[in-house]
Formats: C-alpha cells, sequence, structure tokens
C-alpha cells in the first residue's frame, strides 16, 4: 500500500513541478530573456470553462487568432466590468503579442481589482506578472537596441 501512495505522490509531484495539469489553460509563447529568445508558459484562466467569454478567447487564441481573443476580452471588461482574473487574461493575451504598455495597464488593474474585492489582498501572481512584464519589454527593446 505504501508504494502506491508514494507513486501517486511522486505523479502528483512530476505534474505539478512542469507546471501543466490536463484541467489548467496555457499558453507558450516567446520573450526576450538574458539576450536571447526563450519560450514562456502562462496560465490563462477561464474559469474551468464556466466564463464562457475567456473560453471563447483562449479558443481563439489556440486557433491563432489572438486578434478576436482581445476583441473577446476587451469587450468583457468594459461592457461587463471583467474581475481581476479578466484583467489577467487580457494582460497575458496582450504579452502573446508584445504589447507590453497594453499588457502592464490590464496587470495593474488585475491588481486594482484585486486589492478591492471581498477579502482586501492581492494574489501574489500579479505583481510577479507585473514584474515579469516589465522584464520582458526591458529585455525586448535592449535586443532591439532601444
Amino acid at each position: 500500500m505504501k508504494s502506491y501512495a508514494s507513486l501517486a505522490l511522486a505523479a502528483a509531484l512530476g505534474l505539478f513541478a512542469t507546471g501543466c495539469s490536463p484541467s489548467l489553460k496555457y499558453f507558450k509563447f516567446k520573450v526576450w530573456d538574458e539576450g536571447r529568445q526563450v519560450y514562456v508558459e502562462k496560465f490563462f484562466n477561464d474559469g474551468f470553462g464556466a466564463a464562457p467569454h475567456a473560453t471563447t478567447a483562449y479558443e481563439s487564441a489556440m486557433n491563432g487568432d489572438n486578434e478576436t481573443a482581445l476583441k473577446v476580452m476587451k469587450n468583457h471588461v468594459d461592457h461587463q466590468g471583467g474581475d481581476a482574473w479578466d484583467y489577467w487574461d487580457l494582460a497575458i493575451l496582450y504579452e502573446r503579442r508584445h504589447d507590453w504598455d497594453a499588457a502592464e495597464a490590464a496587470m495593474r488593474e488585475a491588481i486594482h481589482k484585486d486589492r478591492h474585492d471581498g477579502d482586501k489582498r492581492i494574489d501574489a501572481d500579479f505583481p510577479k506578472e507585473l514584474a515579469l512584464i516589465e522584464h520582458y519589454r526591458d529585455e525586448e527593446n535592449k535586443h532591439k537596441g532601444k
């Protein structure tokens, strides 16, 4: 019995160590880091399929139509208000097209929304992602000689 528990624990740890889960959604795209292009993997929160706007945006982006995905998310936050995770998703879509200013603005709005939700705490992922957006922009600008 102990060996089965160890196997299950090892499998679970392996799943988390890779950062992937079959029920979670991610985008993989290139950014500049330390003078070279590398792939990053970013979590996209579609509410596990419960949020139709986010699911539509994710599916559009996965089918190569990032512009439609952006329109869907932007329309949602502009007309429905959107929550912190909607702005996270919007930021990730902007990151995919290297629109760093828009990604930063969306992530700052995610932090603002998160700060004003019911529990008055900021999800630690939001400030970390904001710092990464700023880093990727700086790295890309260095590469372009700006």
